[in-house]
């Protein structure tokens, strides 16, 4: 087998292998089930402020390096309050060694200021 023959020989596979690939891949994208948009038209909710209802924020209160820190809901530390936790009762640093959640930002800042 001459050089010229390998070359035609190797031109040969690699277009047959490159349009099998195609073929396959026109298969998979023709025959798989086409993605539809879901639109929601909110006359379906049960109730029209069911989309407006506001997700219910989540904080935690916790001792961070012997200050507090509130935390969001996932962990991360958002902010730190500069009263060092060896000022409060003993109760109240062990509420705050585990951790003290609360739902909404009015009672976050009630909690803090009894802390004041």
């Amino acid at each position: 087998m001459t050089l010229y023959e390998k070359k035609r020989l190797i031109c040969a596979v690699c277009l047959t292998v490159a349009i099998a690939g195609l073929t396959v891949i026109g298969i998979f994208i023709f025959t798989s089930p086409q993605r539809e948009d879901v639109r929601v038209d909110i006359t379906e909710l049960e109730s029209p402020n069911e989309a407006l209802a506001p997700v219910q924020e989540i904080y935690l209160l916790r001792s961070y390096r012997q200050i507090i820190g509130i935390f969001d809901a996932e962990g991360r530390l958002i902010e730190t309050i500069n009263l060092p936790t060896v000022t409060l009762p003993k109760s109240e640093r062990d509420r705050l060694a585990i951790g003290i959640e609360v739902s909404s930002r009015e009672e976050l800042e009630r909690l803090i200021e009894s802390y004041s």
